[in-house]
């Protein structure tokens, strides 16, 4: 195999390992962004204070 050739696998795979980590790491924010609701909501609940709609900017 050539240097290029051996370039071009280690780039492909490194491409893919990239790719699964973004997955990953979407899919963590997406969590995160969900329990940080539901945690906001049962604060608000806990606490008797109704939260304000934010203001478009």
């Amino acid at each position: 195999m050539t240097s290029l050739r051996r370039e071009n696998a280690r780039l492909r795979r490194d491409n893919e390992n990239l790719s699964v980590n973004l997955e990953v790491a979407i899919a963590n924010i997406q969590r995160l962004t969900l329990q940080a609701h539901q945690l906001r909501e049962a604060l608000e609940h806990a606490s008797g204070v109704t939260r304000l709609p934010r203001q478009s900017r």
